[in-house]
């Protein structure tokens, strides 16, 4: 017999707290995949991307608006000029 766990429901299921579901981006045409469902899914950037990639993603996804989950890591701006 079946015996209840401790699994959410399926509707709201993997979702955070704000609603949306996480997408793993890896390069510029996986955040063209989310243009069409930026109201179900939020870019999650890779792990092992480089800051320099990062900038430009971040940048792409706002301009395509699409939420990006975590913007600010390896993101720093040198302010010696």
């Amino acid at each position: 017999m079946v015996k209840v766990g401790f699994r959410s429901d399926k509707k709201t299921r993997y979702m955070n707290a704000g609603g949306f579901k996480p997408f793993l981006v890896r390069n510029a045409a996986d955040l063209e995949v989310l243009l069409m469902n930026n109201r179900s899914y939020t870019a999650v950037i890779a792990k092992n991307i480089s800051s320099r990639n990062k900038v430009a993603l971040v940048k792409r996804a706002a301009e395509l608006g699409v939420r990006v989950n975590n913007l600010r890591g390896k993101l720093r701006v040198d302010e010696k000029k």
